[in-house]
């Protein structure tokens, strides 16, 4: 973190507003979440900051955060009232879109966060209950509970229907998409192209092409595939697609 005492000495003036905007909408909030400036972030939210104010291209402090993968000013946002799960960009993506893509864990408080609010939406529910009829029967509460469990951020969908998972698969980061996986979310949501998270990874060029010189990266795409669904889900075409690149490296190493 940056010394806060220059900017200390420009907020007191009353002179500069800290919501002062550039000409891509960015605020000096904006900016220090993007470089993860915590001590600065705090001190511009108490001098009337506000977290919720969106770049023109509709990306927030939290969304800035997470594609940067600064974990901390996450954390930190994510305890104030005015960050929202549900604000979205021009393109529909949310958090956990930009998290998914980063191999930081930005993902794990994001989601917290929404397993928090699920569980005070599931309290109000039993309250209600209880009110009305007393002690909840089982069917109700698993009923209740099937209603409650996946918070709709996680499943949500931006303007060409890529859910988060979407987004984790294509980057092929087995850590993101076991965490998505937990929260129960659908491993067979389709995009506008009927492309699930399956699909993702094996268009990716990596899975294409390029196995002999990266390992590593095989290793990820292939735990991928074995994370989001058995091999018979996939369209004929698909797995002869999965078999070349197996064959090509059998063919070079003998």
């Amino acid at each position: 973190n940056p010394d806060t005492n220059c900017m200390k000495i420009l907020l007191r003036t009353g002179r500069i507003p800290p919501n002062t905007r550039s000409a891509s909408g960015s605020t000096p909030l904006v900016v220090a979440s993007t470089n993860g400036y915590v001590k600065m972030g705090r001190l511009l939210v108490r001098h009337k900051a506000d977290p919720s104010i969106v770049q023109n291209d509709g990306r927030s402090c939290l969304h800035v955060a997470s594609l940067n993968q600064n974990l901390a000013f996450t954390q930190w946002l994510l305890t104030l009232p005015e960050t929202s799960l549900e604000a979205v960009t021009n393109l529909g993506q949310n958090a956990f879109h930009f998290a998914a893509t980063t191999q930081g864990c930005c993902l794990v408080p994001l989601i917290a966060a929404a397993k928090a609010e699920k569980l005070v939406q599931l309290r109000h529910w039993l309250m209600a209950y209880n009110r009305i009829g007393g002690p909840v029967p089982p069917d109700v509460w698993r009923y209740i509970w099937t209603f409650v469990s996946v918070h709709p951020v996680l499943e949500a969908q931006d303007k060409v229907a890529n859910t988060p998972l979407h987004y984790a698969a294509a980057a092929g980061l087995p850590r993101n998409i076991r965490h998505l996986l937990k929260t129960k979310v659908n491993p067979h949501v389709a995009n506008v192209q009927g492309e699930i998270p399956v699909h993702m990874i094996i268009n990716s060029l990596e899975y294409k092409g390029a196995f002999d010189t990266h390992p590593t990266r095989k290793k990820d795409l292939e735990t991928c595939l074995a994370l989001l669904g058995p091999r018979p889900l996939l369209q004929p075409s698909l797995c002869s697609l999965l078999r070349q690149p197996e064959k090509r490296m059998r063919s070079n190493n003998y």
